[in-house]
């Protein structure tokens, strides 16, 4: 509910990716070939970043009362993981209403796995964010750690760098050998 409250967040979790994918994409003059990359980048940014509600929530007192409440605190952390990753899930499909390719024939299984698999990767990444962000104290100790970790995770994801296209010749051959 406090997402949906906060219009900045909403028109970045929108804007952001777009914006990404477009300067990079048309710059290169190839957006399909970084839409992958892309999307991936966007879920894993959007999933873990969302965790630094911890740290605030714990310098605000409301994580002190979440946790003398009754629940159970599995029931808690459960929850702000599904909640986070929720968000950078919904990032993910929204991405996905402008990928490369859709008119026209649809292609077979990437419909349907796409969103299961963004779900799967952003609960992930959610849970690594959580675990990282429940030790901090500070946001910017979270920033750095992040950042060590984002990065490398960002230049192999094919954002920056996406992966070259198979050829006929590349292709490997499905005959017998001989």
């Amino acid at each position: 509910m406090r997402f949906w409250r906060q219009r900045s967040r909403v028109l970045s979790v929108v804007a952001s990716p777009l914006i990404f994918w477009l300067l990079i994409g048309y710059g290169s003059g190839d957006l399909a070939r970084y839409y992958s990359g892309t999307l991936v980048l966007t879920v894993m940014f959007s999933a873990i970043f969302s965790t630094i509600s911890i740290i605030e929530d714990r310098r605000e007192g409301f994580l002190l009362s979440m946790l003398v409440s009754p629940a159970p605190r599995t029931s808690l952390v459960l929850g702000k993981i599904l909640g986070s990753a929720t968000l950078g899930w919904i990032q993910g499909l929204m991405l996905l209403i402008f990928r490369p390719g859709r008119r026209g024939k649809h292609r077979s299984g990437g419909n349907r796995s796409g969103g299961p698999a963004m779900f799967l990767i952003s609960f992930t990444l959610t849970g690594l964010g959580f675990a990282i962000a429940w030790k901090m104290d500070s946001t910017a100790a979270f920033h750095g750690i992040m950042m060590l970790l984002l990065v490398p995770m960002w230049m192999v994801s094919g954002a920056l760098f996406p992966w070259p296209r198979r050829t006929e010749r590349s292709a490997p051959s499905c005959g017998p050998i001989r």
